[in-house]
């Protein structure tokens, strides 16, 4: 007898495959590049609904490719731009507000061509006067028109996991000598035995055995900080050598599974090292 499948079941299946895609790729659903490609993807739709004289002249599926085009590529040159200056200076020491509005202004301008391009590639309709410009002229015209909303769009996401970080100040856990600095900004409550750090674009997540914290820190920072007590295993992820409780593969993929039930992924250059190192633990 064939056994049907309610509509109900897939959709559960479909959520736990695309969740169990994040966990390998070491994101979840509340971290802050997932947040960011919703957001991107949310102001997508409004943009193109709203249908704002930016875009006269593109309608329909050209007008969300022009403003996906638009939201992505601006989104993707300020992360890059913010990875890079929160390495070079560090938000706890320059201010994260006035670093955030340098980034916007600055990949603002960065775009500004690539804006100009859109415009003519979509058929934008072109204003008379801007039409009769010169060049430095209408890179003028369209950063000032680009720029102030920008920059309002990049600040009002950032302040979400910000302003979630400023009443942390009270009630964090003071670093002991000797400790990493960046314990002075987890909450008390998830204690100080560390699993693991994971970078999210200029934010750090810090792992411990009783949950994790999004917090403003370098990762580059964090991890110079506890080097000798775990090994970074990704770009982006660090785990503590005695967290660790089976090295998990999968075809040409590998996989840390920590005592805490998180997953994080190794890179495939970091594989035979990190293979070695927990040889006693290798599950397969």
């Amino acid at each position: 007898m064939t056994r049907s499948r309610s509509p109900g079941t897939d959709a559960t299946k479909s959520r736990s495959r695309f969740h169990k895609r994040l966990v390998t790729s070491g994101l979840s659903l509340n971290s802050w590049p997932v947040f960011l490609g919703l957001s991107g993807l949310t102001l997508t739709l409004i943009f193109a609904g709203l249908d704002p004289g930016v875009s006269e002249g593109v309608s329909g599926a050209a007008s969300l490719l022009f403003w996906g085009l638009q939201v992505f590529g601006l989104l993707s040159i300020f992360a890059v731009l913010q990875v890079g200056l929160t390495r070079l200076v560090s938000p706890v020491k320059a201010g994260p507000w006035l670093q955030i509005a340098v980034v916007a202004l600055a990949g603002s301008a960065v775009f500004t061509p690539v804006a100009m391009v859109l415009d003519q590639l979509f058929g934008v309709a072109p204003d008379p006067a801007e039409a009769e410009q010169g060049i430095i002229l209408a890179f003028l015209d369209e950063f000032t028109a680009l720029a102030p909303p920008a920059t309002l769009c990049w600040l009002a996401l950032n302040a979400v996991p910000l302003l979630r970080l400023e009443p942390l100040k009270g009630r964090a856990v003071e670093a002991e000598p000797g400790q990493p600095a960046f314990w002075e900004r987890v909450p008390t409550h998830l204690g100080q035995t560390l699993c693991a750090l994971s970078a999210e674009l200029h934010y750090l997540r810090v792992y411990t055995d009783k949950g994790d914290a999004l917090i403003l820190y370098p990762f580059g920072q964090a991890v110079e900080d506890v080097a000798d007590a775990g090994v970074q295993i990704h770009r982006s992820h660090w785990v503590a050598d005695a967290a660790v409780e089976d090295v998990e593969t999968q075809g040409r993929s590998m996989s840390l599974r920590l005592k805490t039930g998180l997953s994080l992924p190794v890179s495939r250059s970091r594989m035979a090292a990190i293979r070695t190192r927990f040889e006693g633990r290798r599950q397969g």
